[in-house]
């Protein structure tokens, strides 16, 4: 399959209104500096194209201010951002792809939202850029056009076990405009049909029914389509139904939070206004749904940054979905339904954003991915349940990775190894304790052997300095999934809240077995493949006390900063008290400390609500 080669845009807000852009693609660089040529507001009113729209009432313009064409605001665009040596950058990576064959360039845009002053230029419509002597750069598939943000936080892709699961939510409750979904899902239906190694689930756009679907199930594709919207105070929200068919606005925070334990490649918002960013600072920068998802780890998001008609929305995911049978990187294929959308008496092709959180657009290429069943030829749709399942309240998990034990570990030094000789001594003991009976209660002598192997494995259980060995058995449950016998996690609600044992991480390095060198190999194994309480031990090791590592308090933050990310809440509350107090390399943020702080508490951490509530803190 050809590729793209990348072309990576980062955005900077100065904080006087102008921007810094550097452009950098394979040994190439160049920055200038610009001021955005317009305002969203300037130009939100001559992008609503006719037609029944998928947003929450009537769609109207948020302003009429002077508009121009979608031409003129396209050039301008682009030659605020490829100008001087950025342009250079540009035209010589374009070369470049052609002189190599390749499928095209790869402008990976990235905005740093957590600077508020950045939300001016973020939520402008990129998706417009064109030269003057050109058509739109992202109409045609030589040029690929991707939102990336600064977030923290692996972007490799959790296994793909196969079949490929796809999940359909469409949603157009009573009292909102009338979607035409049943023509979308049949193209839907017809384009999966081309697709191998797929399933198709539906349910209803019910929350509670969504949340027990999504625990029952692994799903690599959502696909939502209904009514969508973004409003300055709330941020962005989908239009799910209440039992009773009524609507029910659900955030892109709750919606993010109900998918964070999926094994997703990507998520299909086709509704309105579901790729908004606020275009001014005061809202949270993570707000729109598409971001809300993109911040909790999901590879790839496909959503609509302004009003777009149900038949535009119909054909561009015919198309897209088409592409994708056919082979096609994901961000291929938005260029491909872009260009069906095509008209340059209108606007709607810019409509559709791509925010690629991973590092190429090929979601679904796995070769080597496991087959969980054998699929069927044509496209399997369930129904959705007409009776509601128990509601289950969605809980963050660890991503399930497949575990390849380290290669510089030799077998015999895995931890696995003790723990089966350990098995086997107490099976020995139990085995001799039945044959060989008690020699002052039978009057038979007993084996010497069974004598030596007691105090052998004594000497090989866990110590713990927090607790007695059987209490830490008692309350030490392994990952789930494979490579569960690489480690044992604490798996109480301690992870929540670590106020009564502070020493939560070294209470899991004392129940691991083998040499300080074994577990250091073993928690890194398993930081490496996301599992977030290893990253949490593995940094609190490289923070402080681990006696075989050399301190990296530039490792400690990052490990730290993923577990957080990951929403394990010891995670979140050290990773705030660090930045309060400016410690690991952090630099003292507290806004930064406040925010991840009071993630913690919602999960009810009471060291992080003490810190928070000391008023001393935030002097």
């Amino acid at each position: 399959m050809k590729r793209y080669i990348n072309l990576l845009v980062t955005i900077s807000a100065r904080g006087d209104g102008s921007f810094d852009a550097r452009a950098s693609s394979e040994g190439r660089a160049g920055n200038i500096n610009f001021r955005p040529p317009f305002r969203l507001a300037d130009i939100a009113g001559g992008l609503l194209g006719p037609g029944s729209h998928r947003g929450v009432g009537t769609a109207q313009p948020r302003d009429a201010g002077p508009a121009k064409t979608a031409t003129e605001y396209g050039v301008e665009l682009f030659d605020a951002l490829f100008q001087g040596k950025t342009r250079d950058v540009f035209m010589a990576t374009s070369e470049e792809a052609r002189r190599q064959n390749v499928l095209g360039v790869r402008i990976r845009m990235t905005f740093d939202l957590s600077n508020p002053a950045i939300a001016e230029v973020a939520a402008l419509p990129w998706e417009l850029m064109r030269p003057s002597d050109g058509l739109p750069l992202v109409v045609s598939t030589e040029v690929a056009l991707v939102r990336s943000l600064d977030v923290a936080g692996s972007n490799a892709k959790r296994p793909l076990v196969k079949p490929l699961r796809i999940l359909l939510i469409q949603s157009n409750p009573t009292g909102t405009g009338v979607l035409n979904l049943g023509a979308e899902r049949a193209m839907l239906q017809k384009s999966w049909t081309d697709m191998k190694e797929f399933m198709v689930d539906e349910v209803e756009p019910v929350a509670a029914k969504i949340r027990d679907k999504l625990s029952g199930s692994d799903y690599h594709v959502v696909h939502y389509m209904g009514h969508g919207d973004f409003e300055a105070e709330r941020g962005g929200m989908l239009l799910l139904e209440r039992e009773d068919g009524g609507p029910h606005k659900v955030s892109a925070a709750t919606f993010a939070n109900w998918l964070r334990a999926e094994p997703l490649r990507l998520v299909f918002l086709n509704a309105c206004e579901t790729g908004t960013t606020p275009a001014v600072a005061g809202p949270h920068p993570f707000a729109g749904v598409a971001t809300a998802l993109i911040q909790g780890g999901v590879p790839a998001v496909i959503a609509m940054q302004f009003p777009i008609s149900d038949a535009a929305a119909i054909e561009f995911s015919r198309t897209f979905y088409l592409q994708i049978a056919r082979g096609a990187p994901v961000d291929a294929a938005v260029a491909e339904g872009r260009n069906a959308l095509f008209d340059d008496d209108s606007t709607e092709w810019a409509t559709p954003v791509l925010y690629l959180r991973a590092e190429d657009g090929d979601l679904f290429d796995d070769d080597d991915a496991p087959v969980a069943v054998s699929a069927p030829a044509k496209p399997v749709i369930k129904a959705p349940e007409q009776a509601p399942l128990p509601l289950m309240q969605p809980q963050p998990t660890p991503p399930q990775p497949v575990f390849v034990p380290p290669a510089e570990v030799p077998i015999w030094k895995q931890p696995k190894i003790y723990l089966a000789m350990l098995a086997g001594a107490v099976l020995l003991i139990v085995l001799i304790g039945i044959l060989v009976p008690d020699a002052e209660e039978d009057g038979v002598i007993t084996d010497p052997a069974a004598d030596a192997a007691a105090p052998a494995a004594d000497a090989m259980a866990p110590a713990s300095d927090a607790a007695a060995p059987e209490e830490a058995v008692q309350t030490i449950a392994t990952v789930k999934g494979p490579g569960a016998d690489q480690i044992n996690i604490i798996s109480t609600a301690e992870w929540s809240n670590d106020e009564e044992d502070p020493s939560l991480s070294r209470r899991v390095w004392d129940a691991m077995s083998g040499t300080d060198e074994e577990k250091l190999a073993t928690l890194q194994s398993l930081a490496d493949q996301e599992y977030p309480e290893a990253q949490y031990v593995l940094a609190m090791a490289y923070a402080d006390w681990a006696s075989a590592l050399a301190p990296s308090p530039d490792a400690a933050a990052v490990l730290m900063r993923k577990a957080a990310d990951a929403t394990l809440a010891v995670a979140e509350y050290r990773i705030g008290f660090w930045y309060l107090e400016g410690s690991n390399n952090l630099r003292v943020d507290k806004e930064q400390a406040r925010s991840w702080l009071t993630r913690a508490v919602a999960q009810g951490s009471n060291w992080a609500k003490q810190t928070l509530d000391d008023p001393q803190n935030w002097q």
